[in-house]
């Protein structure tokens, strides 16, 4: 059914659909169409009758659309802004907006606060606000705890809890839950926000004790509706007003005495970063106890959350901006002007890619020599400790697992240090969300939503908190084709194979080169996950799908602790990994390389066949750099025979064929199946499959030389170009985390989509590589 959302507008006036104002125009909302969700949806945003609005311009492919609606800018694609009516300006400059009076004098006093009761000795506090408000970093701030941040909508999908002591001694839970724009929840990460706040905790029914919210003073019409809202749950209510700094240097500085007294409970400005404000935040949630009674902008008979009232509650809202924040100066509409380039249907999207380019190429040209570093450091440690074992299996293990297991992948930590460091940057600035406006209609077309922009940027850190960012997606088919393509993004776990592979097969071209490579390796994987949604979009999921409707942030400057900080927590997380999984499978793989042990009638018999008796090689194998040619020879052939004739060997022996299609020997094919534990095993396997048995030598040769070294039987390069692309390809598409296939069972709540999944990408990376090499070797 379609209605109208306008409480008191003239149905005669003239009016045209919001797509059709042409970029610059300004206009007055007169009403809304569509179903009612939409409109709720809609107006939570700020798209009420009467409210002022302005298109600004255009994305690439002419939508979404960029519009200013005072206090921030929202993004609407066409299909949206077809159900906005707008009429002309009040002749005045003025606005009549529908609904209630906007007289704010009906403020909540304390007069009209329900009676103080004494403050228990610990309370349960919980976060709430609207998306990119500043929830995290205030629950970073006051738990010391390091949850993730970024300077754009949905960063946190799920409630986490940290615990702290206020001012008194008072001690705290402190729930920190996913940004919603208002109670009335249209996706699974608002339903989380909607349930604990109404139900409370879902494990036990725990009820919260105490509500704060985190207040955006950039945009605080917009947040004081979810406000309004908060305040009628019946709880004591502390406002944190976030985002002050960057308000009044945009001349839009907020009266904190008059927002005390209009909403009628503590308004307490702060800056998580800094720590300001922070202190004076935890007394007022540690003694706050008065509980609002109801507020003057519910209008008898209309009942909450319906068009009426959500007009109602913005001309209340409407009438307190006016009185408690100044207008925007000048110099904030310069800073604005940005987006002229940076949002151009043209140069905007060129810039973006020229970005995106230029971090990839940096990666080798800055990073590069300090990886060198690394790897010098890390062959010294290792030829150090070596040294100090005695000879025996600890120190085989050390030398020919743990070092080239580990060692091999912790040598690419210096660039993926960088490449974090850099998204970080670009992250916290504000820039990364403009991507999501850029290229919103290529997305579309495929069938994927804007918003599903969010979770795949997310997946190049890593595919698990992806699909989890898609819960802020409404429509459940847009979240289940996001999360089903989530893994085509190039992971930090397949950083490190790249890198292995790029500098292996690209060695002796310059550096912005190798990372011109390393970016199409990114593009590609952006390209796959475009054409899979398309071709899911058009069969097994085909239809449904909603709107695109996201607000761009403002533009910040980064702050230097919180990007050094993400940088770190990533790295972190990688050296932890190297740690544990990669150390674990390391000694596995080695033992399984190393045992059995060939008899000494076999190894006679390998000797034999090299013109060698068992009494000569005894004496040769003494000083191995002294002996000659057939020496050395009989020494490979016996280190290859010990391999094949180990549980690993002869593993890879038996999937050989299957993979020997493709142009894969049964190392490599070790390597694959390895690197479903973790991709990153992938190199470890390669270091330990190439060190085994190896000669042991002062200066140990790096994985690449050894690699570039391999032979195959005709005695071309085993890791030639076509191979190496091959390779390249099967780690873009191929789905190798076993962490994220359980994600997603529990994301989808079943196993059809995660094993749909697991045997279609895989069966995608097998049918592309092996045309790869099939046409390739024939070419």
């Amino acid at each position: 059914m379609i209605a109208s959302a306008s409480p008191n507008a003239d149905q005669t006036e003239t009016t045209l659909a919001l797509h059709q104002l042409q970029p610059g125009a300004s206009a007055r909302i007169h009403s809304l169409e569509g179903d009612a969700a939409s409109r709720r949806r809609l107006q939570e945003m700020g798209l009420v009758p009467g409210a002022p609005i302005r298109l600004i311009g255009r994305a690439p492919w002419r939508d979404p659309s960029e519009y200013d609606l005072g206090a921030y800018r929202l993004s609407l694609r066409r299909a949206q802004a077809q159900l906005v009516r707008v009429a002309a300006m009040d002749p005045l400059g003025g606005m009549a907006w529908a609904g209630s009076s906007n007289d704010p004098s009906q403020a909540v006093s304390s007069s009209q606060q329900e009676p103080a009761q004494a403050a228990a000795s610990s309370r349960c506090i919980a976060l709430v606000g609207n998306p990119n408000a500043g929830k995290s970093s205030l629950f970073n701030a006051m738990t010391g705890l390091r949850q993730r941040v970024g300077n754009y909508p949905g960063v946190t999908v799920d409630r986490h809890e940290g615990r702290c002591t206020l001012p008194g001694g008072v001690q705290a839970r402190i729930i920190d839950l996913p940004g919603t724009y208002s109670l009335h929840a249209q996706s699974p990460d608002e339903a989380v926000t909607t349930q604990i706040l109404q139900q409370g905790l879902p494990e036990n029914q725990r009820k919260m004790d105490l509500l704060c919210a985190v207040v955006d003073a950039e945009n605080l019409g917009r947040n004081l509706l979810l406000l309004t809202q908060v305040l009628e749950l019946g709880k004591p209510v502390v406002v944190a007003l976030t985002m002050g700094d960057l308000a009044s240097r945009a001349g839009r500085t907020v009266d904190i005495a008059a927002l005390t007294e209009f909403l009628g409970v503590p308004v307490i400005p702060i800056n998580a970063t800094s720590g300001a404000g922070v202190m004076a935040l935890g007394k007022a949630l540690a003694t706050t106890t008065a509980i609002p009674h109801t507020c003057p902008w519910r209008a008898e008979g209309v009942a909450a959350g319906s068009d009426a009232d959500i007009a109602a509650r913005y001309a209340w809202i409407r009438g307190v901006v006016e009185r408690v924040q100044s207008s925007p100066n000048a110099a904030h509409q310069g800073r604005r002007g940005i987006d002229r380039l940076l949002l151009h249907p043209v140069l905007g999207l060129m810039t973006f890619f020229a970005v995106m380019w230029a971090l990839f190429a940096t990666v080798f040209v800055v990073a590069d020599p300090i990886m060198g570093a690394f790897e010098s450091g890390g062959e010294a440690l290792t030829a150090w400790l070596g040294s100090a074992l005695p000879e025996g299996a600890v120190h085989d293990l050390w030398h020919e697992g743990i070092a080239p297991g580990v060692g091999g992948v912790l040598v690419f930590l210096p660039q993926i240090a960088f490449l974090l460091l850099m998204v970080a940057l670009l992250e916290h600035s504000g820039y990364l969300a403009r991507g999501s406006y850029l290229l919103d209609r290529p997305l579309s077309a495929v069938g994927l939503h804007g918003r599903s922009f969010v979770p795949l940027l997310t997946s190049h850190a890593c595919a698990i908190p992806g699909i989890m960012a898609a819960r802020g997606i409404e429509h459940p088919r847009d979240r289940l084709v996001t999360m089903l393509v989530a893994p085509f993004m190039a992971c930090a776990a397949r950083l490190p194979v790249y890198l292995l592979l790029v500098g292996l097969l690209f060695s002796g071209y310059p550096g912005w080169v190798q990372g011109s490579i390393l970016f199409a390796l990114y593009a590609f994987g952006i390209v796959a996950a475009a054409l899979t949604a398309l071709v899911i979009r058009g069969g097994i999921l085909r239809g449904g799908g909603s709107g695109f409707l996201i607000e761009l942030p403002s533009y910040r400057t980064p702050h230097w602790a919180s990007v050094v900080r993400a940088a770190w927590d990533g790295c972190l997380h990688f050296v932890k990994k190297a740690g544990t999984i990669i150390l674990a499978f390391s000694i596995i793989l080695w033992a399984g390389l190393t045992y059995p042990k060939m008899d000494s009638a076999q190894e006679a018999a390998i000797l034999q066949q090299h013109g060698i008796s068992s009494e000569q090689w005894a004496l040769a194998s003494e000083d191995l750099e002294a002996a000659d040619e057939s020496v050395h020879d009989a020494a490979h052939a016996l280190q290859a025979a010990a391999i094949e004739h180990s549980v690993v060997g002869r593993f890879g022996q038996a999937i050989e064929p299957l993979i020997a299609p493709l142009g894969y020997d049964w190392k490599i094919g070790v390597g694959l199946v390895g690197a479903f534990a973790a991709r990153e095993v992938f190199v470890s396997t390669m270091g330990i499959v190439y060190g085994v048995g190896a000669e042991v030598e002062d200066e140990p040769e790096p994985l690449l030389a050894r690699m570039a070294a391999e032979q195959a039987p005709d005695g071309s390069p085993r890791y030639g170009l076509l191979l190496g692309i091959s390779l390249l390809v099967w780690f873009a598409i191929a789905m190798q985390c076993i962490s994220t296939v359980a994600v997603m069972v529990r994301e989808t709540k079943g196993w059809r989509w995660p094993m749909a999944q697991l045997i279609g990408m895989n069966s995608l990376a097998y049918v592309l590589c092996l045309a790869i090499w099939q046409i390739g070797s024939r070419l």
